[in-house]
């Protein structure tokens, strides 16, 4: 009987040992081969970064793909399913990533789906114009210096950010800004826009409808301001100047104007520049130029609409960063004699007279409303003196 049973035993052994080598370890292995597939990365022990960009609008399916033909993925139908199970499949978001071959696929997938994407910084000084804008903004490598100048003169562009200009120039929001494959130039210049068009809230613009201005007016007289001082105490002084003389029909005579209106400025202004008819010659031209000459920051834009209540028109620096006001040309000329002592400064060439002035680019402002009464303007009208001398 024992031996009955043992028999019978070993019997079964062997059956279940055969059991086990037809079915048990094919299914293992195609187990580990799932795992290998589906969880597993391509080499746990990669360290090379590599850069991946997904394309507005791209399906899983095919981000998929690619993420296997550059080695990223064993499969790419395991991310993909992955992706479908998980019900993540709509909530890629499109940028560039930075991935490894030791990345999982799930791995991969989270970081698509958390947006972890590469983001290229840029930084845009107050006071900078749109040429230097665009060689920034190349800086980042998502778009040269040609491509954002052609956005610059895209009328569509424009009508688009419902700019009434030429130009952008004055509407890129001077700040820090993070950028990101697949952002484009037009992406760029739209951000920096409505950058702007946050910062001027509805009380400015009631402002500059109280002093009679559009917002073009505003960006072009506040970035005049943002060149001429980089003092913010100083910028609605400064503002004051040039408000002052706008209401009596002086030209601004200021000099941040003709430099930009130079092509290929040396960094010597010279008499003949201020002698040259252009739209950018403020001391020929009264009333504003046609464009902002830069990007101004919040502080100029407030000190365009906020001037100080004063009746200065004219202002000399003392060397330091600051300037010295003066409301006649009296006390012009001894602040000029007393900061600018041993510079070889060229007397300014007094303004022609009324009726010989070029024509205004831009209406002179209307009385801005104040309970102090504004001097009159002597016969004899002189420049701003010049932060610089001018040479011949």
């Amino acid at each position: 009987m024992v031996n009955f049973s043992a028999s019978r035993f070993f019997a079964l052994l062997g059956s279940l040992s055969l059991f086990f080598f037809a079915f048990a370890i094919p299914a293992t292995l195609t187990y580990l081969w799932f795992h290998s597939a589906f969880f597993a990365p391509v080499d746990s022990d990669a360290t090379e970064v590599v850069s991946f960009e997904i394309g507005k609008g791209l399906d899983l399916a095919t981000i998929a793909k690619r993420l296997e033909e550059q080695k990223l993925v064993n499969n790419w139908w395991s991310i993909y399913w992955i992706g479908r199970l998980k019900k993540l499949d709509q909530q890629v978001k499109a940028g560039e990533y930075r991935l490894t071959a030791s990345l999982t696929p799930k791995e991969i997938l989270e970081k698509f789906v958390k947006g972890d994407i590469v983001y290229h910084e840029v930084t845009i000084p107050e006071g900078t114009n749109s040429n230097e804008i665009a060689a920034l903004l190349a800086s980042t490598t998502l778009t040269t210096i040609e491509e954002v100048q052609q956005k610059y003169r895209d009328p569509l562009l424009l009508r688009q950010l419902m700019i009434s200009s030429s130009t952008f120039e004055g509407y890129l929001f001077p700040d820090t800004y993070r950028f990101s494959k697949p952002d484009t130039a037009a992406d760029m210049v739209q951000r920096m826009v409505e950058e702007g068009k946050k910062r001027f809230t509805p009380e400015m613009l009631d402002r500059a409808n109280d002093l009679g201005l559009n917002l073009h007016q505003v960006l072009t007289l506040a970035s005049i301001i943002e060149k001429e001082t980089g003092t913010e105490t100083e910028r609605p002084l400064i503002s004051s100047v040039f408000h002052n003389r706008l209401r009596l029909g002086m030209p601004l005579q200021s000099d941040p104007t003709v430099i930009y209106g130079i092509e290929n400025f040396d960094g010597n202004l010279r008499r003949e520049h201020l002698e040259t008819p252009g739209p950018y010659n403020t001391y020929l031209n009264a009333g504003l130029p046609p464009t902002p000459i830069a990007s101004p920051g919040l502080e100029s834009i407030k000190a365009a609409l906020y001037p100080a209540d004063s009746a200065y028109l004219y202002f000399v620096g003392k060397g330091d960063g600051t300037h010295q006001f003066s409301e006649t040309y009296k006390d012009h000329e001894a602040a000029v004699r007393e900061y600018q002592k041993g510079r070889a400064a060229i007397p300014p060439k007094p303004p022609q007279a009324p009726s010989e002035i070029a024509p205004l680019i831009s209406p002179p402002l209307p009385e801005v409303k104040s309970g102090t009464e504004r001097s009159k303007p002597k016969k004899k009208i002189t420049p701003i003196r010049r932060l610089d001398p001018v040479r011949d």
